[in-house]
């Protein structure tokens, strides 16, 4: 059953992390900044079958403003989740989380000796091309807010929409400062979802971006919807990350070399849409 923990505040602002146990041998599915869009980590639950667990966190205040900021944020996280980390876990972030979840799995992999058994990102274009469509960013606070009210119905109190557009602007702000071109890779398997409307993703630059940042092959799936998919959607995705926390461990063995972009390109595989 799912309960909230109180630990002792983040340094870089208040903290919230939600734990549904793994039971028999489910993966476990670890969701970081997942406060960013209304009900994401409680409607995850309903999604995941009985004996997947679930960690997510979110450190709500504490959005960095340049990438030495940013790295320590990601640090926090992965310090939160060494606890939970076990054979068969996946790391999952979408959207802003996305790039959050990538640099956790670089410090789990390079400090504290883990490497997850998938990273799934979710709505993550280049940040190369991302940046340079910022300015557009009302316009797309907008879309989003409008998706996610038609989605979550009038049940939801005004206030929830105004502290996400509240949230997104601080990560588009965060995401300017950050410098995309630095050589950084994981060694663990890496699957990218990207919406096939979405215009703020660049297919042919975001693949060519997150292909060269692991030293196994890449995945490279689009979903039908713009920024982030519906409810289909998460499920296609989910089951894909179960699936990934069930395989068998030989699976990882290809994840001992280090990232070598320059001489290795890793596999891109495509595969058909997911349905919103």
């Amino acid at each position: 059953m799912l309960h909230e923990d109180e630990p002792p505040k983040h340094p870089d602002g208040p903290r919230w992390i939600e734990i549904r146990a793994a039971c028999g041998t489910g993966p476990v599915i670890h969701l970081p900044h997942a406060g960013s869009f209304a009900l994401a980590s409680r409607s995850m639950l309903g999604m995941l079958p009985a004996g997947c667990g679930l960690v997510a966190a979110d450190y709500p205040d504490s959005h960095g403003s340049s990438p030495r900021e940013f790295d320590r944020l990601c640090m926090g996280f992965a310090q939160d989740l060494k606890p939970h980390l076990m054979d068969g876990a996946v790391l999952l972030g979408a959207s802003f989380g996305g790039y959050i979840a990538f640099q956790i799995a670089r410090i789990c992999e390079a400090l504290l000796g883990h490497s997850f058994r998938r990273v799934v990102l979710v709505a993550v274009p280049d940040p190369r091309t991302l940046r340079n469509s910022l300015d557009d960013a009302p316009s797309w606070i907008a879309t989003l807010l409008a998706r996610e009210a038609a989605h979550a119905g009038s049940g939801v109190d005004p206030w929830v929409f105004e502290e996400m557009r509240s949230r997104i602007e601080k990560d588009l702000h965060c995401l300017r400062t950050l410098d995309p071109h630095r050589p950084e890779g994981i060694q663990g398997p890496l699957t990218i979802f990207n919406g096939e409307d979405d215009p703020w993703c660049d297919h042919r630059a975001a693949e060519d971006y997150w292909k060269q940042r692991s030293s196994c092959p890449v995945e490279y799936l689009g979903f039908r919807g713009r920024h982030l998919p519906g409810v289909r959607g998460w499920s296609r995705i989910l089951g894909h990350a179960i699936r990934a926390g069930n395989a068998p461990r030989e699976a990882d063995q290809s994840a001992l070399a280090p990232p070598s972009h320059a001489s290795t390109a890793p596999v891109v595989h495509r595969a058909s849409s997911v349905s919103r």
